[in-house]
């Protein structure tokens, strides 16, 4: 088990709807073992009581979106991705050429992690415990 999902687990939910071919398991091991770090770094409503935030309390087993947002990140980290996310975050919020702006989302970092998967982050975003 790495974090929340298998490599075969995930090995079998990628292949199903990404070219993986190429991938090593090492890399994609690593990679997974990365966005569980990350997932394991969000303040989460009614932390599981064991070594690890999910399960949570009153769950008897860790839901699948979260298994998904793990497979996801791992997708776009072992992919290079969150080599270009980390850019966008350091500072730079938006960047204009001419009458041409960009805006990049502040939405993929919960926490303190920073998410290089748009959709991995609003899936966690579900569980996050906000304090205003």
């Amino acid at each position: 088990m790495i974090g929340y999902v298998t490599l075969e687990e995930a090995k079998k939910w990628l292949s199903e709807r990404y070219d993986i071919k190429s991938l090593s398991d090492e890399k994609l091991t690593k990679a997974l073992y990365r966005a569980f770090d990350k997932i394991e770094q969000i303040p989460v409503r009614y932390k599981g009581e064991g070594e690890k935030i999910f399960p949570r309390k009153g769950e008897q087993e860790v839901p699948f979106l979260v298994k998904m947002a793990q497979m996801l990140e791992a997708y776009d980290i072992v992919m290079g991705k969150e080599e270009g996310q980390a850019q966008m975050l350091n500072g730079i919020t938006s960047k204009s050429i001419g009458d041409m702006s960009v805006s990049y989302d502040k939405s993929k970092k919960m926490g303190l992690a920073s998410f290089s998967n748009s959709q991995a982050a609003q899936i966690l975003k579900r569980f996050e415990r906000k304090s205003y």
